[in-house]
Parts: C-alpha cells; structure tokens; sequence
C-alpha cells in the first residue's frame, strides 16, 4: 500500500461521512494540516490514531490498514445491526405488551369490582411470564442462568403467595418448597458446574468430592422443610416422616462420605453396600423390627350394659359409622390390631370411645393399618354426640333425635342421614360434608378445601354455612335465615321458600330470584357463581 492510495481511501471515507478536512481534524484532535498530508500522500498517521480513525470513519482497521472496503465485514455488520433491532424490538414489544395488559386488568378489576382483588393474582402470573421468557436476563450478561433461575423461582413463590392470600388457603409454603426442590433438583449441578471458571483446576476438582454430600443433605434438608409445611396444613406423623426421610437417604450419604475420604472408586459400591446393611440391620436390632407382621387385624364385638345418654368419640384416624337398629342388637363393632384397639367406658352418662394405638413410631414402617369403628344404637333419642377425627370418613344414619351434634375431622368426609335435633356443628378441613334429609333448628357447616351439599334439609332458623375453597349446593333444602360464605367456589341449589336475597360475588355471576318477603339469604363468594331458585 502506498501513501498516494492511502491517501484517497481516507478522502473517499471522509466524504462518504459528510466531513471537510477541519471537521475531520476537530474530531481526531489533531491538526488540520496532518489530514491534508494525508490526503495528499505526504504521510501516513501516526499509529495510535488508527483506532479513532476508524471509529470517526466508520470503518474497520483492515480497510484502513488495506485501503479499500471490506464488503464482507460490512454486510457481517449490517446483520448485526438488524438482530440487534429485532432483539430490542422483541424486548421491547414483549414489555409494551405485558403493560398493556397489567392496565386493562387493573382498570377492570376497579370498573367491576370496585377494588383491587383479582388484579394481584394477574399481576403475578404476569411477573412469572414476564421472568420465563427470560426478560431479567440483560441485567447481566455474565450471570444470565443464574438470574433466570432465581427471577423465575421468585416470580413463582409471588404467584403462590397472592393466589394463596386470595384463597384464604396457606398452602403456600408447601407449594414453595416443593417447586424448590424441583429447581433444587434440576438447577443446582449446572450452577455448580458453572463455578469451575472461578477456581484453580486442583481446588475445582477437591470441590467436587464434596458435591454428592452436598447435594444429598440439600435435598434431604428441602423434603424434611416440605414435611414441616405439609405438617403445618395437614397434620402428619411429622417425626414418622423424617425418619422414613432419613433412612432413604442413607445410602447416597454414605455414598458422600465414601467419595470425600474414599479416592478409590473400585471400592466405594462393595463398601458402601456393607457398611449400609450393617447399619440397617443395627437400626432394626435396636428398635426391634420384626419381619412378622405384629399388627395382625381382627374384628372385635362390644357390648355396652350400662346406661348412656350421650356419646364421645375420640377417633383419631380410625372410619367411624353409627347406625340405628332394633333394641336387642345393639353393640360395637371394630376392627382392631394387636397395638391398636378401642377404648369403651360409661363416665356420667356418657359413652366414651377412645382409640388407642400403643406401637412405637417406627412400627408404622412396615404397617399402614385402617382401623374402624361401627356403633349400632337403639335409642330413639340422644343428648349429644361429639366426634373428634383426624384423618378419617365419619357416616351417621339413623332415624333418631340428637340433640346437640358436634362433629370434627381434619382429613375425611362426613356424611349424615335422616337426624333430627336442635344444634349441628360440622367441621372438616380437607374433605366433603354431604347431609341427607335432616331436620334441625340450628345448623353451622364449616370446611376448608371441600364442597359441602345439602339434599331435603330443613333448619327452623339460622343455617351458616363457611367454605375456603369449595362448591356449596343445596337440593330442595331451606332455613328461616341462610348466611353462606365462600372464597373460591360456586353456591347453587333449591329453596323451599321466600326469601330476601343479599349477595355479593367478586368475579362470577348472580342469578337469584328478585323475592321481598321471608327471612334472610345472604350469599357472599370472591371467586364463582350464584344461581339460586325457589322450588315452585
């Protein structure tokens, strides 16, 4: 290359640029003369000017260096150019979009319900969409897997949260930590893996046998929390569970301990297989396991002699079943294990029927065991009757008068038929309540997670029906005052007359008949549908 070609090429980008030679000076800060001997072949620049050269020139070192233009550098630069519009256009489109769409919400949340309510829960479905597409991910450009991972799972807990506060349900916890042990899971050895790049190849490798340990406890650490939260919606056998926990995960942590002090592979499986056997069968020794099974069923009959007017059930997760039959055939009916039986005592007028399980903890390994209970009663009329279930179905049928009837389970389904009395208080938190010709003067239903039905039932005056989440229906049934309160469900059914309808829904629609004389109905629900008629 000589000065003289040089000297053109720079004329030739000079003017393609729309610069004279003193704006072209001004902008090298240099002096004016030195571009006119440029220009004129005199001499060439001073080597480090040549990248401000280019970059005022808008061209690259080669064509400078080369004098001539280099098409394929161009059109490579042009591509670029036009994917980095598409992605700003893209980037930009999707959070235009997003806007638009969390404002039409907001507007007709405040239009149709005169607050917010539902809005939190588009806004966080939003923010999860939002952080999948992954759009946090420009913060930076160095730690883009880790920014997905943790915008994405935040977003997710954001979701859980507010769905969760709208349904009056915490569950939360529980749906949290089980999707963290899925990204715990999925995510944690490529993070791991991605560390490498910021240690020594001897320290890296010296970190890796600490990886099966550490992903092992992690994941033991993040089930024994999941069992906590279970435990704290749903009552379990907490410390049954951790332990089963603890013994699964035996194994890979020998396994963790072998591959930190253990160098020898060919080794660590026989091994480890030995000292886990010992182990186990150390455990089984200790407490006594024993291969036979311990708890073998039988069904036992029991005959109540001494007068009662009242009966108390303590069940705990035995089936309890009372039914009417005729004076000479009445008894107790259960079925019982070797360590777990029923209690039957007559303590002032009352019978009381306790469930007794004697077996230790970690006998329930090898034994799910279902007892029950079925109670056949020939009166015509009782006191009371309370039932007090954990994990359970409870079923009451007879023809008879109770009085004074409160039943409570956490877990199961209650079901009740042809009773008559004066006060009825139901409770379940995860299971449906199903009542069936009964007639009442006061009658108060209440349910966490489960739908609740009413079929030929006449209460004399308050009936009071609460749901979190579940439908509310009723079949030809009626009260002097209904009050019924639903976060997440529908209320549907038959009254048998009159009545002056107060309702109230969030985000679901209202069919009731437009009637001004009878007692009250006031029906309140955030999430569903009220459709109510009066049977002619």
């Amino acid at each position: 290359m000589n000065k003289t070609e040089f000297g053109s090429y720079i004329k030739e980008s000079r003017l393609k640029k729309n610069y004279t030679q003193k704006q072209l000076a001004d902008l090298l800060f240099i002096d004016v003369s030195a571009v006119s001997k440029w220009e004129r072949g005199v001499s060439f620049p001073d080597i480090t000017l040549v990248p401000d050269i280019c970059k005022v020139l808008d061209i690259s070192e080669h064509e400078l260096i080369s004098a001539s233009s280099d098409h394929e550098y161009r059109r490579m630069k042009k591509d670029a150019k036009t994917f980095n519009n598409m992605k700003k256009g893209t980037f930009w489109t999707f959070n235009i979009c997003y806007a638009i769409a969390l404002l039409v919400c907001f507007i007709v949340n405040i239009s149709v319900n005169k607050t917010l309510s539902w809005f939190f829960v588009v806004a966080a479905s939003i923010l999860c969409a939002y952080s999948f597409c992954p759009t946090f991910t420009w913060i930076s450009k160095k730690f883009k897997f880790g920014i997905f991972v943790g915008t994405t799972f935040i977003s997710l807990f954001l979701l859980y949260l507010t769905c969760s506060i709208y349904t009056n349900n915490y569950w939360f916890m529980i749906a949290t930590t089980g999707t963290l042990i899925g990204y715990f899971l999925l995510f944690f050895p490529i993070l791991f893996k991605k560390q490498k790049e910021y240690f020594t190849e001897d320290k890296y490798n010296k970190l890796t046998r600490y990886f099966p340990i550490i992903y092992t406890s992690g994941i033991w650490l993040l089930i024994s929390v999941l069992l906590i939260s279970i435990n704290c919606y749903y009552p379990i056998n907490l410390l049954l569970g951790i332990s089963i926990n603890s013994l699964c995960f035996l194994a890979p942590t020998l396994y963790g301990v072998l591959n930190i002090f253990n160098s020898t592979r060919s080794y660590r499986k026989p091994f480890l297989i030995i000292v886990g056997s010992i182990v186990f069968i150390f455990i089984s020794i200790s407490f006594g396991f024993s291969i036979h099974n311990k708890s073998t069923e039988k069904t036992n009959t029991y005959y109540v002699t001494e007068s009662y007017n009242n009966i108390k059930i303590d069940g705990g997760y035995a089936s309890i079943s009372l039914y009417q039959v005729e004076e000479d055939n009445e008894r107790v009916v259960a079925r019982e294990y070797e360590d777990i039986a029923f209690e039957l005592n007559v303590i002032n007028d009352t019978l009381i029927i306790s469930l007794i399980d004697s077996r230790n903890w970690y006998e329930s390994l090898y034994n799910i065991s279902k007892p029950s209970i079925k109670i056949y009663i020939s009166k015509s009329a009782i006191e009371s009757l309370i039932i007090d279930s954990d994990t359970s179905n409870i079923v009451i049928d007879g023809n008879f008068t109770i009085n004074k009837t409160s039943i409570e389970t956490d877990t199961g389904d209650i079901k009740i038929k042809n009773l008559t009395g004066d006060k009825m208080n139901l409770e379940a938190d995860t299971g449906d309540i199903k009542i069936y010709n009964l007639k009442y003067n006061n009658l108060n239903v209440e349910t966490d997670t489960g739908d609740i039905k009413l079929t030929n039932t006449i209460i004399g005056n308050d009936m009071e029906i609460n749901s979190d989440s579940g439908d509310v229906i009723l079949v030809d049934s009626d009260a002097y005052n209904i009050y019924i309160t639903v976060d997440s469900g529908e209320v549907e059914g038959t009254l048998l007359s009159s009545k002056i309808f107060i309702v109230k829904t969030n985000s679901g629609n209202i069919k009731v008949p437009e009637t001004t004389s009878g007692g009250i109905c006031k029906i309140k629900t955030d999430s569903g549908d009220i459709r109510i008629s009066i049977k002619e």
